[in-house]
């Protein structure tokens, strides 16, 4: 079954004006095992091949982490934290995170190579040689496939040249619709990204520029959603988070004792301007204050004067999450 993405972004696109399904164009028998894309938009100026990631790669990231757990430089870490905080602890971290990243995303080049065959094949089926040939790549919840992911491992794909300099790419734009992530720094509590990436014939062709510029619009007042466009150059400017955990699951509910000390840190993360070193010895000294009224037979405190000492270790929890430190290299007392 197609997501709810796909299948809304298939009505969008049939209820635009001169839409043209190409499957409908190439139903005859001459035309049975021929590879072709979905749409022509703008009166045949515009072919569209439609491809959604629906796979979810991320257990090709434990995988990998599981061969190096054994390691004696393998760091503890507190929480789920991002990946790369994991791997700035092991000298080989960089070929580490080449391998996730080719093994996550492979399925993204896989839709690419596949797209690129079936656009070209319907420019030469349809005598459509000067018809811009666009990816449409949609996300709906799939965490692991970010948007500067797609764009890494896309861009190299539609800027593919031969031995001579030609361009080889049948793929002219790319049009990224990622409803699994949301951009912080947009004015909504989610703010999801649609990203056009342009190819080698990009500057040859501003009409068409112009032309997705009215096409996303048409898009955001479909879904009943306002278009906000973020000046920022890369991604990398931006922070970039999964739209479920923008998502409050448990609106109406109270937070639990944990929760709230969290919530409480996070609105005064005062642990921040010490360096990791400060941060870790703030640790031990929060676990050792701790750690005899955790024992069998310990001294025992009322909860008003225990919580203050949990708060302590609840903060540095946070602040080393954070910061993704290995919790073996606390201070031993």
């Amino acid at each position: 079954m197609p997501s709810d993405l796909e299948s809304r972004f298939h009505s969008f696109i049939t209820g635009l004006p001169h839409a043209e399904s190409i499957d409908s164009l190439l139903a005859g028998p001459e035309f049975d095992g021929e590879k072709r894309a979905d749409y022509l938009v703008f009166d045949r100026q515009v072919i569209i091949e439609l491809k959604s990631l629906e796979v979810d790669t991320s257990p090709k990231v434990e995988k990998e982490l599981a061969s190096h757990r054994d390691r004696d430089d393998f760091p503890l870490i507190y929480g789920a934290v991002e990946l790369q905080k994991i791997l700035k602890h092991l000298p080989d971290g960089g070929q580490i995170n080449q391998r996730i990243f080719n093994s996550t995303t492979r399925s993204i080049e896989d839709g690419a190579r596949s797209a690129a065959k079936q656009l070209q094949n319907t420019a030469r089926l349809l005598n459509l040689p000067n018809a811009m040939r666009v990816l449409v790549l949609l996300n709906q919840d799939i965490n692991i496939l970010a948007p500067d992911a797609a764009i890494a491992r896309l861009s190299p794909l539609m800027c593919r040249t031969d031995a001579a300099g030609n361009t080889t790419s049948t793929i002219d734009f790319a049009w990224l619709i990622f409803e699994s992530h949301s951009i912080a720094e947009g004015p909504a509590t989610i703010n999801m990204p649609t990203i056009l990436l342009e190819g080698p014939r990009a500057p040859d062709t501003p009409w068409f520029i112009e032309m997705f510029e009215k096409l996303q619009t048409a898009w955001a007042t479909f879904n009943k959603h306002p278009l906000v466009r973020i000046s920022a150059e890369s991604f990398s400017e931006l922070t970039v988070l999964s739209t479920s955990s923008c998502q409050s699951p448990r609106d109406g509910q109270r937070l639990t004792r944990h929760e709230y000390w969290e919530k409480c840190y996070a609105q005064h993360p005062y642990l921040r301007t010490l360096s990791d070193a400060q941060v870790l010895e703030r640790g031990a000294v929060a676990i050792d204050a701790l750690a005899p009224y955790f024992l069998m037979g310990g001294p025992r405190l009322p909860p008003e004067q225990l919580e203050p000492l949990t708060v302590a270790w609840s903060d540095f929890l946070c602040e080393a999450r954070y910061r993704g430190l290995d919790l073996l290299k606390l201070p031993k007392a």
